[in-house]
């Protein structure tokens, strides 16, 4: 998820049962308000969401200029350049790719409504990869 959308999730909206979370407000071009979206809490992100405090109505409540400033001074004090926090977003669709997840079940956890944007932006192909497809 976005950033923006992360500091943004409410335990309301969150389904114990299924594992999934409804993402208000996602981003979208030709609308601003009013975009909600159900999306699966994958491998260890819903045990990390489900144990956080609940002393706010929000799961992450954190402003998330802060969170991006805070990352920014991580990657500094560890001598990373060019990472923004954006590249994880983009490093997490591509990982699932890779483990053979279809276009359309990666945009439920990426939020793309544009399928064209997800594959032509998000998808990293790795030539000897194919070699597993083959065996």
């Amino acid at each position: 998820m976005r950033i923006g959308e992360v500091c943004k999730l409410r335990w309301d909206d969150l389904n114990l049962e299924h594992k999934t979370i409804i993402v208000r407000d996602r981003k979208d071009p030709r609308k601003k308000e009013g975009n909600y979206m159900i999306a699966s809490l994958l491998g260890e992100s819903f045990s990390i969401a489900n144990e956080q405090p609940k002393n706010s109505e929000l799961i992450f409540p954190y402003n998330s200029r802060s969170v991006t400033a805070g990352f920014q001074r991580v990657r500094n004090d560890l001598g990373i350049k060019y990472l923004r926090y954006h590249d994880l977003r983009r490093e997490g669709a591509s990982r699932l790719f890779e483990q053979s997840y279809t276009i359309e079940e990666v945009a439920q956890v990426t939020g793309h409504r544009n399928l064209n944007i997800l594959f032509q932006v998000y998808t990293q192909l790795f030539p000897h990869k194919l070699h597993d497809k083959f065996s």
